[in-house]
C-alpha cells in the first residue's frame, strides 16, 4: 500500500541542507523508507528525505536539546554547501 498524508500541522524538523518544514510524509510500502516532504527555510525548496535524514528540531519546552547527527546521503555536498552558503547570506543582512 502506498500513500502521501498532509501533516496538519506541519512539523519542524533538521536536515542535512538546514532546517525545514515538513509538509508530507509519503510511504511507499514495507520495504522502502517513510519519505518526508521538507521545505527548506533558507530556500524555500521542497526535497523528499528518507527517515535516516531527519531529526525533530530542539524544543527545550519538550526536553529536546539537542538531536544525534545525521550523516548526509552521498550526492547531497554540493546542496548542503550551497543552502549553508545562503543561510549566512541572510545572517549577515540582518
Amino acid at each position: 500500500m502506498s500513500g502521501i498524508l498532509q501533516l496538519n500541522p506541519p512539523i519542524y524538523v533538521e536536515t542535512p541542507l538546514g532546517s525545514a518544514v515538513c509538509m508530507f510524509l509519503w510511504e511507499h510500502g514495507l520495504e522502502i523508507d517513510v519519505q518526508w516532504c521538507c521545505f527548506i527555510e533558507s530556500t524555500g525548496e521542497p526535497w523528499w528525505l528518507p527517515n535516516n535524514q531527519i531529526r525533530l528540531s530542539t524544543n527545550l519546552s519538550a526536553g529536546r536539546s539537542k538531536t544525534s547527527e545525521i550523516k548526509p546521503l552521498p550526492g547531497l555536498e554540493k546542496h548542503i554547501e550551497r543552502c549553508k552558503a545562503r543561510n549566512s547570506t541572510e545572517q549577515q543582512g540582518e
